[in-house]
């Protein structure tokens, strides 16, 4: 394992606590699309982890909330 490397404790706590992208735009009625480009544009923050499997970008629900909501 590498020092920047997640371990299973980080991973297992990062699945606990953040959802994906997709999940949280669909859930607040926004257009993974458009949320994406918020991101692209750096008018949004990435997602916080991106896990090992590269499957799930993980980020706090109450970014997308708050940020996409200032368009």
């Amino acid at each position: 394992m590498t020092e920047d490397a997640l371990s299973d404790a980080d991973i297992a706590c990062v699945r606990a606590n953040y959802r994906s992208l997709a999940d949280v735009s669909c859930e607040h009625g926004d257009r993974l699309e458009d949320v994406q480009a918020l991101v692209r544009e750096r008018r949004l923050p990435g997602p916080s982890y991106v896990l090992p499997d590269g499957t799930l970008r993980s980020v706090s629900p109450e970014t997308i909330v708050s940020g996409s909501r200032g368009r």
